[in-house]
């Protein structure tokens, strides 16, 4: 046989061999890229949305990934479900910004004082798809295109449509409260038995005997205080604020007042403030009606800054701030 001829069909047959290792290693990535064993949904996560005051429409950006990829177009596109206070569930597919972000606008037609729930529920690329949601505690009833969860999760994420921020001054105190409203408030100790882990210091025998912290079940004494009056338990709001009742007596410059700190915290961490906010102090003693510990954790939009400072002071000398539980 000629030479050349032996040459040339050499070449083409490494020609063909070549492109035929080609195609199938590309079938073999493709078929590990989309991998047939998946059965897991895609991952869902967000920072969930803070109490607002505004009754606008609001944006929530989510990080939705999975292994087969997420469709970015189409029915098959994340959807999330929501609902105000407990009416029925709405849906709003989400829109796809970059990388693995996706856009939800949702909470429209919302009033003061109206609780938002809301999930997302989410399916992949594979075939068929695999479909979960976020939160995904008690969901369930999974179906695709449009990803949906026949049965929503028992704790969706939720927030508040809160009443405007605090801002100014504002009057601390059991005996300040009765004096501006003619209320005469006392609070009833309550002592409850309980059971539940607590941190207690043991020597580590085996690291010579240096101190430790572990979990030990106990029984620990429990104390509420229930607010009364008249020897009748009060169930009214521990606040009085000077936009709702302008006809009472307010201090000068004071925008309302709270019966207990406790009732002052749990305002500021529900509203959070809109301007500077000072938290006085005026009685004596704060021994009693209080929920210790105290702890101040904003959960509204409205988030306490180097401008929007908080600051907590006695207006009177000696004042006495005891935890008697």
């Amino acid at each position: 046989m000629n030479p050349q001829r032996i040459f040339i069909i050499a070449v083409l047959l490494t020609v063909i061999m070549t492109v035929h290792y080609a195609l199938a290693d590309s079938a073999i990535k493709k078929h590990e890229y989309l991998n047939p064993f998946d059965l897991n949904p895609p991952v869902i996560s967000y920072t969930p949305l803070l109490n607002t005051d505004s009754t606008n429409a609001r944006i929530l950006i989510a990080s939705i990934t999975d292994i087969d990829g997420v469709p970015t177009t189409g029915s098959g596109l994340p959807v999330l479900y929501w609902k105000i206070n407990s009416g029925s569930w709405n849906s709003t597919a989400g829109v796809y910004t970059d990388g693995n972000n996706y856009q939800f606008t949702f909470g429209n037609g919302v009033a003061i004082g109206d609780a938002v729930y809301y999930y997302i529920v989410a399916q992949d690329s594979a075939s068929p798809p695999n479909v979960g949601a976020y939160p995904s505690g008690g969901a369930g009833g999974f179906t695709a295109n449009p990803p949906a969860a026949s049965v929503p999760p028992v704790n969706p994420d939720n927030y508040t449509v809160s009443y405007y921020p605090l801002t100014g001054d504002f009057g601390i105190g059991t005996s300040l409260f009765n004096r501006i409203t003619g209320k005469y408030l006392t609070f009833k100790k309550v002592v409850t038995k309980v059971k539940e882990n607590v941190d207690i210091q043991v020597p580590d025998r085996l690291n010579h005997g240096i101190i430790k912290v572990q979990k030990k079940l106990m029984e620990v004494e429990k104390v509420s205080w229930i607010p009364m009056e008249n020897g009748k338990v009060y169930t009214g709001p521990l606040r009085i604020l000077k936009s709702e009742h302008p006809e009472l007596n307010f201090p000068m410059n004071m925008n309302g007042i709270y019966a207990t700190i406790t009732a002052a915290v749990n305002d500021l961490n529900f509203r959070g403030v809109s301007g500077a906010t000072r938290l006085l102090l005026d009685d004596i003693s704060y021994t009693t009606g209080e929920t210790y510990p105290i702890v101040i954790n904003v959960i509204n939009v409205s988030l306490p800054d180097s401008t929007n400072t908080v600051t907590i002071k006695p207006t009177q000398t000696n004042t006495n701030i005891q935890n008697t539980q």
